[in-house]
């Protein structure tokens, strides 16, 4: 027995030998079976056979085929295991494992080396193997054994087992397969049945005589081993396509494919690509305003059709096990899955009040789902929660065979792919595999399919494909093909190192193979289908902007019409045109498209291919007349007076940016979800703080002192759990909860925080007291302020026994934003104020005292103060009057930056007056709604949710 290799020098000297071989053994009374290497190879085989007279009388078929039919005609009565039962069982086998992790790559991992080694697998030593592999090597003999009792076979066993009768069946004469990329399988199969294997040396580029573009017959000869002495012309039969990103690459493909359509009516045009399905989909989006047609043939990932998503974001969203987290974004996409028909106002309106709510269970979100979702998914998120992922298929099915007011091509897709999930779904019930492993098994599965979406009457219908589907087409079958995604990142040429390669080559099974040539064969392959024009597609920048660097591929082939110049007595290649890498004979060939440089008509129609160019706005710039159409704030009372209404912090939110102030307090750009951040922990404290210092009061206590700082801290304590406590009582984004334990544990640390700061308060402020606390201003009566009216509520005000008073606002988080002034203020421009001026406000309405009501409380005859402290560091900023405190009445200020005077400014009053002076005139762009883009420092523009300011981070 002997494997015998025939070198021919093209695909069509291949057919032609397998043809006379044919004809021979027919000859010789013996029957000729030709077998390629996959199914889809069979019915181009067949064709090319049928035209040399190689028909009647000649067999062919795939490899598994052959194994199979050989198999039940002189095998032992057990069944070829089917690939559907090989995953189940594998699962099944690495749930008992406590070495290896129970998941769906470990499973598909462990179901490869049985399908390809079981054999070596029974008679490995386990020498050199690690803890792992020893591992799957025992799981790996277990299925074997469990084969047995199942009266099962892999095909690598049945290669083994087949007598020598067997492979006296067939003549074998094999095509299509190349030296070094046979399974070991394989070749111990060939090898016993004396198969003769033709191997395409591809030396020769004609077809049939079928016509070819001389350019490409000559691209084709010099491919791989280019003659620079004798470089390829360039006349157009190869052309390139540059879009700029990937945003314009859909928009681009579709104009190649129409260009490509009407210049070769009637003739076969195709489109290859590293994701297939997802540029067919794609395709069929921009292809709508072209009215092009479009066809796909081959897998569709499970994950990447809304059936599949719905069954994965219905796991995600609810759990899978009691106890479960409830993963409110997914439950958010699922509503948004076109499967379930949802109207978008309805979808955004839970997911709002889903992601509100950052307690939320998965109990009650399961509930809201069976509740709110169309009632044929009810069972499902029922047979989910239960674990039952078979159940969950089968009311899934169901649903969306109900969904006939879909179009029908739609509905078979989703089918076809919930069909094969149910298979496996079916074979790991029997096999009791739980359902989060069952979940990653069928995420990982892909079906078969046949799509077409029809164009316009008249219209092409252009074929998209795989790379090595393109390769399988016969040589000179269309006359255009277009190589997508030809970057080095999508087509990267890589030495395959994977667990499984490593493991059989230490099992002493040979998996070489070179990486470069594999890649190298199928893009000949491909090449060779064309009989016209080729061209390749490549983005110029990534999704992220990053350039994108060229291919292998693509560079070879722009190598074999690049001529070497004899310089200096060297020879040195001819430079490449930038940003393109391709020669200058080329580039009247290149066809390019910015992102930018098309438009669509807004309704229908097509999109525009030489679309004008104009530049962007600049942002917050509007018209007089759309000026109007900014809301300012004005309450409906005093809509007719003179001013706004204001805040603090509107006010010191607008001077920080004019559009920062109009993106998120008039638009209200916020996510929708409740959280836990510095917001959230800053009402908290304060609320904590204002509870304690009423309790301390209450205790007969007017402020912390060093005597009762132990009992004051006790009492900070028990007011915090108090406090804590109530938040779980608050409605959602009113309150400060945890959610898991870290979350539990930064609260402690917040605890411990607040519990030094009390302990500090006897050396801050001495012979103040704190004596009010959250007041209200602006509500009950005006409060005016900069020729405005403010609102707004007052942290702290302390006030000594001679009326003097210190405003403080609480902040968790401080920086030199808040110092009062510069170490060596200018004031060559007026005042300079502080970036944060909200302690400034509240210090003058406190000294004025008009708007709000004190509640018998202490006079302030002087306001001497306006501090922001942080409780959590005891860090302080701000501003005070030099001539009633000092810095060691406020530990850890900064004088230079705080203390008033200051250049200019001779007083306090002075300072809080011109302070307000210069406010107002700052205010008028507010007034007429002035909202361009102005930022005072870098990181306002870091939380800007307007992302596409020309000033951000300017």
């Amino acid at each position: 027995m002997a494997l015998t290799w025939i070198d021919v020098s093209s695909v069509d000297a291949a057919y032609d030998a397998a043809a006379s071989a044919c004809v021979r053994s027919l000859e010789q009374g013996r029957r000729p079976l030709v077998v390629v290497p996959a199914f889809d190879d069979v019915a181009p085989a067949q064709k090319a056979l049928s035209r040399r007279g190689a028909a009647f009388g000649v067999g062919v078929g795939s490899y598994a085929s052959w194994l199979d039919d050989l198999w039940e005609l002189f095998g032992d009565g057990r069944s070829v295991v089917a690939s559907a039962e090989r995953l189940a069982r594998c699962a099944e086998l690495l749930q008992d494992s406590s070495v290896l992790m129970s998941s769906g790559g470990m499973a598909r991992l462990l179901a490869d080396v049985v399908a390809q080694a079981l054999p070596q697998v029974r008679t490995a030593s386990g020498e050199g193997l690690s803890v792992n592999e020893l591992a799957l090597i025992e799981l790996a003999r277990a299925y074997g054994e469990s084969l047995e009792t199942g009266c099962l076979v892999e095909r690598c066993d049945a290669v083994c087992l087949l007598p020598v009768a067997a492979w006296e069946t067939y003549d074998v004469l094999a095509l299509g397969f190349d030296s070094g990329e046979l399974t070991p399988h394989q070749a111990i199969a060939f090898e016993k049945a004396d198969a003769r294997l033709f191997s395409n040396e591809r030396r020769v580029v004609c077809f049939g005589g079928k016509p070819r573009s001389p350019e490409l017959g000559s691209l084709l000869a010099a491919l791989y081993h280019p003659d620079h002495e004798a470089p390829v012309s360039a006349t157009g039969a190869l052309r390139f396509a540059f879009p700029s990103g990937k945003g314009a690459e859909p928009r681009m493909l579709v104009e190649l494919a129409e260009g490509l359509c009407e210049q070769y009516s009637g003739q076969r045009v195709v489109l290859a690509s590293t994701h297939p399905y997802g540029l067919f989909v794609d395709l069929v989006h921009e292809g709508s305003l072209a009215q092009m047609g479009f066809r796909y043939e081959g897998p569709v990932p499970f994950a990447q059709v809304d059936a599949g998503r719905l069954l994965l974001q219905m796991a995600d969203a609810v759990g899978l096990w009691e106890g479960a987290p409830a993963n409110v974004r997914a439950a958010a996409d699922l509503v948004l899955n076109p499967l379930v028909g949802m109207k978008p106002g309805r979808a955004f309106s839970l997911a709002g009040k889903w992601r509100g709510n950052r307690l939320l269970t998965s109990e009650e979100l399961a509930s809201s789902l069976a509740q709110d979702l169309p009632k044929g998914l009810a069972p499902m998120v029922g047979a989910i929660r239960a674990g039952n992922v078979p159940e969950a298929l089968v009311s899934l099915t169901k649903f969306v065979s109900s969904r006939t007011h879909l179009p029908k091509a739609y509905l078979a897709l989703q089918l076809s792919v919930l069909a094969k999930a149910r298979e496996l779904a079916l074979e790991a019930q029997g096999r009791k595999v739980g359902a989060r492993l069952l979940l990653d098994l069928i995420e990982g599965l892909s079906a078969g399919v046949a799509l077409k979406a029809e164009g316009a009457s008249g219209c092409a219908c252009v074929e998209v494909m795989s790379l090595e589907g393109a390769a399988r087409l016969e040589p000179v079958s269309c006359a255009a093909l277009v190589v997508c995604e030809m970057n080095s990142s999508e087509r990267p040429v890589r030495a395959e190192e994977s667990a499984l390669r490593t493991l059989l080559a230490k099992l002493g099974i040979p998996c070489e193979s070179d990486a470069l040539a594999r890649v190298r064969r199928t893009f000949y392959d491909t090449a060779s289908a064309v009989c016209e024009t080729l061209v390749l597609e490549r983005a110029l920048h990534a999704g992220d902007a990053e350039p994108q660097y060229p291919a292998t591929l693509f560079e070879e082939v722009v190598d074999c019409y690049r001529a070497l110049e004899d310089v200096g007595g060297s020879l040195q290649p001819e430079e490449l045109v930038e940003p393109y890498a391709v020669t200058r004979d080329l580039m009247p060939f290149v066809v390019r498209l910015s992102e930018a440089d098309f438009v669509r008509a807004a309704v229908g129609g097509k999109g525009q291919k030489t679309a004008f160019v104009d530049e962007l706005p600049p942002s917050g710039v509007v018209s007089e007349a759309s000026s109007q159409l900014i809301v300012l704030p004005r309450s409906l009372e005093r809509a007719k007076q003179p001013g706004l209404d204001l805040s603090p912090s509107a006010i010191e939110s607008y001077l920080e940016c004019p559009h920062r102030w109009f993106a998120q307090r008039r638009l209200s750009l916020d996510t929708p979800d409740e959280g836990f951040g510095g917001l959230e922990r800053g009402t908290f404290v304060h609320d904590v703080l204002e509870a304690f210092y009423l309790r301390l009061k209450e205790g007969g206590h007017a402020r912390v002192t060093a005597e009762n700082v132990r009992d004051a801290c006790a009492l900070l304590d028990q007011v915090f759990d108090e406090r804590l406590d109530r938040q779980f009582e608050k409605e959602p984004g009113r309150r400060y909860v945890f959610a898991s334990r870290w979350e539990e544990e930064r609260l402690a640390v917040i605890k411990r925080k607040l519990a030094a700061y009390v302990a500090s308060e006897p050396a801050f402020l001495p012979g103040f007291a704190p004596s009010y606390f959250e007041l209200n201003f602006g509500v009950a009566q005006t409060c005016p302020y900069a020729g405005h009216r403010l609102n707004g509520t007052i942290d702290r005000i302390d006030v000594d026994a001679k009326g003097n008073a210190v405003v403080i606002d609480y902040k968790t988080s401080l920086s030199k934003e808040f110092d009062a002034h510069e170490k060596e203020s200018d004031f060559s421009e007026g005042l300079p104020l502080p970036r944060k001026m909200q302690a400034l406000v509240y210090a003058k309405v406190a000294r004025d005292g008009v708007g709000f009501d004190l509640d018998g409380g202490p006079a302030i005859k002087k306001v001497v103060g306006a501090l922001y402290v942080n409780p959590l560091t005891g860090e302080v900023r701000g501003a005070y009057d030099a001539h009633v405190l000092g810095p060691e009445c406020i530990p850890g200020i900064n004088a230079s930056r705080a203390a008033v005077p200051f250049g200019r400014v001779s007083s306090f009053d002075e300072f809080l007056d011109e302070a307000e002076r210069v406010l107002e005139r700052r205010l008028v762009g507010l007034v007429v709604g002035d909202i361009r883009p102005n930022p005072y420092g870098r990181d306002v523009c870091s939380y800007c949710p307007s992302m596409l300011c020309e000033r951000r981070l300017a």
